[in-house]
């Protein structure tokens, strides 16, 4: 094979790639709240700012509304701000989210103590 196809080949493997991976996402997306576009592989953590991740999920919060979706690496994660958002997730329709599975990013930050799936903030959004 000469260099010349060598070059199309790979350009056409990088397109087709990144069309697969918007694709995906874009296919997964549509049932989900709205939310920033995630990255393939590494998804929104390059939204995460150094003040902190609430502090970060509380600021999309302002761009997105109460109920937005973030994406950490593949998995995407709905975000719930506010106390009458929380109230109505969490008590009114509590059955809903029996039996969630555990985030292993959440339960590092939380050293695995408490509750694996819900971070509070007291700050106002």
């Amino acid at each position: 094979m000469d260099q010349q196809n060598v070059i199309v080949v790979l350009i056409g493997a990088i397109t087709f790639i990144l069309v697969f991976f918007y694709w995906k996402y874009a296919w997964e997306r549509r049932k989900m709240p709205p939310g920033p576009f995630p990255l393939p592989i590494v998804g929104n953590f390059l939204k995460i700012q150094r003040d902190g991740l609430i502090p970060s999920l509380t600021k999309m919060a302002r761009t997105y509304g109460p109920i937005y979706t973030v994406y950490f690496g593949t998995k995407p994660i709905v975000v719930l701000t506010g106390y009458q958002i929380i109230k109505e997730a969490l008590v009114d329709m509590g059955d809903a989210f029996l039996n969630r599975g555990a985030i292993p990013l959440v339960e590092s930050i939380l050293n695995h103590a408490g509750s694996t799936s819900t971070l509070l903030s007291s700050t106002a959004v």
